[in-house]
């Protein structure tokens, strides 16, 4: 194994000459591996790359005659900026004369295997899968001329693949793409494939028996040319065995029926909604009917024009694998989950979605909240929210009327979390845009709410307006005469109403015990962390950086006694304060700014 840090020292010439399988693991920092060093390794039988930062593996630098690469299998695992696997050639590139098995995971950046038909003249099984930016297998037809001995494809988990062969030249062809070998076909959760290619091609499948399309709802035909696979009998369409199994006389007319009857939607785990995919027509129809929920992971709902909300009450209930939400550039969305008016919502008590990891809305207009229902709804697993651009977007969840209490009746005063969310180990909770005036209750309740218990890592505040608080010490619970506080990092910017970012008259004792680094920047009301008086401390053990940027009313941090023993300094827009008195360096910042202005007044 080749590692970061540690420089490969080679050992005897024997010992490397030996070696048949190497792995590369966390490499360096260069966009290009220095693959001549392969030279020495001549019994090489295997070659792995993993979390590397390579935007290039076999590229220019390896174009040099005579030289040959002996390895059968190469895996790319994690490579997450490869953009190019290797330059394009004119024909069979010498360089890769045994290469057997070619396995691509995890390569996030990487939008094909190129144009080229460079490795792949004696390529027996490729496997492709969660390269989430690929949209199509390769570039274009003359890469796939050179798969003579192909066998096996597998391609899963790439949600924005949209064809397998692409059409990189941009121009009809009635020109041959045969498989000679391929016996083993399977398209999987690929919630973007339309086609097995969109040009006017004879696709040629002569050794081909098994097929296996799951999961595949845009895939619509396999391909528009001929098409001739005359040993397939099937179509493996689901996970159930033979009862998964279709026929229709031929390839292109059973991709049609299961099109037809919606089978691609059976046990869906990644969903994709979108006003240009076919999703979103059954969607309307009859949801409920018509899709499996018991395995969805991922939904991804965007530029949908129409849609009101996603879920009722009753179809949350069956999300018992949900990870992943993400909602974006939907205009008419109100709510993500609502009770819809359905009698048998007023009877559920809870919602309980144990998977959920991660919530993401962005530029959804009309969304008033995430849920809408009088039960309570549970995330036990919830670490991210994320909520940008959503201006009617209030609460995260909205109890019916006769349900609220005064505060919450007046929808602008209401806080952004109440008792009808659950979600204990959030981390990241980052607030973009929004019109809300408050994050926290009053009133501690048993929630994410009570920020105390939360594991909160870190807090990202921007461009609300109309914030006027960041956090409410009134909501905490007295421990030992300590109020605790634990998140890591806190950035608050561009809220133009917000005037202190703590607030209460009867503040206790609060402890900052993991903050590590805060930001507070373009806050022109900001005159000070906490407005309250008296004799009370602020701690804050762990803090190390402090950014204040113009904050221009900023005149102190806090009354009260204030200990930050591992402050060095706070950077600001005029450089950098060294020291360990956080209030007194904001005070010879504030003295700085007002001689400044009043220099510039004088000179007028």
């Amino acid at each position: 194994m080749i590692s970061t840090n540690k420089k490969f020292s080679g050992g005897p010439y024997n010992r490397i000459h030996k070696t048949k399988a190497l792995h590369v693991h966390c490499y360096g920092t260069s966009d290009v591996f220095p693959i001549t060093f392969l030279e020495r390794f001549s019994n090489l039988e295997k070659l792995e790359f993993g979390c590397c930062n390579f935007k290039e593996l076999f590229g220019k630098e390896m174009n040099t005659a005579g030289i040959v690469l002996p390895f059968k299998n190469l895996i790319l695992n994690g490579l997450y900026n490869l953009k190019h696997a290797w330059e394009k050639v004119s024909g069979p590139d010498p360089r890769f004369p045994n290469l057997e098995t070619l396995e691509v995971v995890v390569c996030d950046d990487l939008l094909s295997l190129g144009s080229s038909s460079a490795p792949f003249q004696n390529l027996m099984t490729l496997d492709v899968s969660k390269c989430k930016a690929m949209i199509n297998l390769v570039a274009s037809p003359s890469a796939v001329k050179s798969l003579v001995q192909l066998k096996v494809l597998k391609i899963r988990n790439c949600p924005s693949m949209k064809e397998i062969v692409g059409n990189e030249e941009g121009h009809e062809s009635t020109d041959d793409i045969i498989f000679n070998r391929l016996q083993y076909l399977q398209l999987w959760n690929l919630p973007s494939l339309v086609s097995f290619c969109s040009g006017n091609y004879t696709l040629g499948f002569p050794s081909l028996e098994q097929v296996v399309v799951i999961q595949c709802p845009e895939l619509e035909i396999f391909c528009k040319g001929v098409l001739n696979a005359p040993l397939l009998r099937r179509v493996q369409a689901t996970e159930e065995g033979k009862k998964g199994q279709y026929w229709g006389g031929d390839l292109n007319t059973t991709i049609e029926q299961l099109y037809t009857k919606e089978v691609a939607y059976q046990g869906v785990n990644y969903l994709l909604l979108s006003d240009f995919h076919k999703s979103i027509s059954i969607w309307k129809e009859n949801l409920e009917e018509s899709l499996d929920f018991t395995n969805l992971q991922v939904l991804e709902v965007t530029d949908c024009s129409s849609l009101t909300y996603i879920f009722t009450i009753p179809m949350a209930l069956s999300l018992v694998q949900l990870e992943e939400i993400k909602v974006a550039n939907c205009p008419m969305l109100e709510q993500i989950i609502t009770n819809g008016g359905a009698e048998d919502a007023a009877i559920i008590s809870t919602i309980m979605l144990s998977r959920l990891e991660t919530v993401r809305l962005e530029s959804c207009s009309s969304l008033t909240s995430f849920f809408l229902g009088s039960c309570t709804m549970e995330c036990p697993s919830l670490e991210i929210i994320t909520v940008a651009d959503c201006p009617k977007m209030l609460e995260f969840t909205f109890a019916f009327p006769r349900m609220q209490d005064m505060e919450t009746i007046d929808g602008l005063n209401a806080p952004f979390f109440n008792d009808k969310i659950l979600c204990p180990n959030l981390e990241t909770l980052t607030l973009s845009s929004l019109n809300i005036q408050k994050i926290w209750p009053a009133k501690q309740h048993a929630t994410c709410s009570n920020v105390q218990d939360l594991k909160l890592n870190k807090l990202e505040i921007t461009e609300c307006e109309n914030l006027k608080e960041v956090i409410c010490t009134r909501s905490f619970e007295k421990k030992e005469g300590m109020a605790q506080m634990v998140p890591e990092t806190m950035s608050v910017t561009d809220c133009h109403m917000m005037k202190e970012c703590t607030s209460d008259d009867g503040v206790v004792d609060v402890v900052f015990s993991k903050l590590k680094s805060v930001k507070l920047a373009s806050l022109p009301s900001l005159s000070r962390f906490c407005s309250a008086s008296g004799n009370y401390t602020f701690a804050f053990p762990s803090l190390e950086q402090v950014i204040m940027k113009q904050c221009p009313q900023l005149e102190f941090f806090c009354e009260g006694e204030l200990s930050t023993p591992m402050l060095q300094g706070v950077q600001s827009s005029e450089g950098e304060y060294v020291g360990h008195d956080l209030n007194a360096i904001i005070r010879q910042m504030f003295l700085g700014k007002v001689c400044i202005i009043n220099y510039k007044h004088l000179n007028q």
